[in-house]
């Protein structure tokens, strides 16, 4: 791992599939030997693995790849690192500790709020919303404001939709990553996202049973209100980061115990998450691609296949109270 030139791979815009796997499992695509008795080893196992789940992310359009036929061997080129790794994480995958300290380092820059002069939002008049919606694309900018009822506000980059609509902010730009909504163009020498208005708003609409991240207004500027900070229980096995979903799995995993007398098994702390979650936490129920899943402001959704990759690294080795 250490003659991994991170940097290099990372730096990049696109990579191929093989590289991303290799990456994640924290060997160099450049090694001589990974060629040779690399693949009849356990990280040869491993990289098969992941290979078959990230081929369904591609499949099932969650992940933007260009697919190659090499002879009758089909391979997956032009893939975003930031894109790929970002997915990863999210289904949970155990990745290299520079992989995790990178994007929390490109979350943190996201999450910036502009320190200068902050405009007041400006609610759209029927004047407004016919010339947007006669305009042949919005940016993902200009989406956030226009589709909440509020005319984009001037800014020279981001600056005042990150201080207005952090947690939107983070939705978006991960549904643009994801391939969810949006097109990639360049502009004046700038890459950017754009979308014809049906497509922001079907977008819209398809994720508005999702309740609006909580916020508190303070003076012309949002802030959101700051996660919650709960005791962990001792039943389950703690990973070693520790997200929103892991103390609302946790949680809930207590008050079962405390129900039933006894640990609750997988089945059922997921169904009391999506119909009864533990107070204080505004989850809500919905489906993403046909599959189950649950969503709570501020943090990604969580799928049914992904909370039984949790459940079971949860539930390896717990430490009972």
């Amino acid at each position: 791992m250490n003659d991994i030139n991170w940097n290099d791979w990372l730096s990049r815009e696109q990579i191929a599939l093989d590289d991303c796997l290799l990456l994640a499992i924290g060997e160099n695509p450049n090694a001589p030997d990974i060629n040779t008795d690399w693949w009849d080893g356990l990280s040869g196992d491993d990289y098969r693995e992941r290979q078959a789940e990230a081929e369904q992310w591609i499949k099932h359009n969650q992940l933007k790849a260009r697919k190659i036929n090499n002879n009758g061997s089909v391979e997956y080129k032009n893939i975003n690192p930031l894109a790929f790794f970002n997915l990863a994480r999210s289904n949970d995958w155990d990745l290299p500790e520079y992989l995790h300290d990178w994007l929390d380092n490109l979350e943190k820059q996201e999450c910036v709020t502009w320190c200068g002069e902050i405009h007041p939002l400006e609610p759209l008049t029927d004047e407004d919303k016919q010339h947007y919606n006669n305009r042949a694309a919005w940016s993902w900018v200009d989406a956030i404001y226009i589709l909440q009822g509020y005319k984009p506000a001037y800014q020279l980059s981001t600056e005042q939709v990150r201080s207005h609509f952090p947690d939107w902010v983070k939705y978006f730009t991960d549904s643009l990553l994801l391939g969810t909504v949006g097109r990639e163009t360049i502009q004046a020498g700038q890459r950017i996202f754009i979308d014809s208005p049906t497509n922001w708003q079907a977008f819209w609409q398809n994720i508005h049973k999702r309740p609006e991240p909580e916020t508190e207004g303070i003076g012309d500027v949002i802030q959101s209100n700051p996660r919650n900070c709960i005791e962990i229980s001792g039943l389950l096995s703690s990973p070693s980061r520790q997200d929103d979903w892991f103390s609302v799995i946790d949680d809930t995993t207590k008050v079962l115990h405390d129900e039933l007398s006894k640990m609750p098994n997988e089945a059922q702390v997921w169904g009391r998450m999506a119909t009864e979650p533990p107070q204080g936490y505004a989850v809500t129920s919905g489906k993403d691609k046909g599959e189950d899943c649950l969503y709570m402001p501020g943090a990604k959704l969580l799928s049914r296949s992904a909370f039984t990759k949790r459940w079971k690294s949860y539930s390896l080795a717990p430490n009972k109270p």
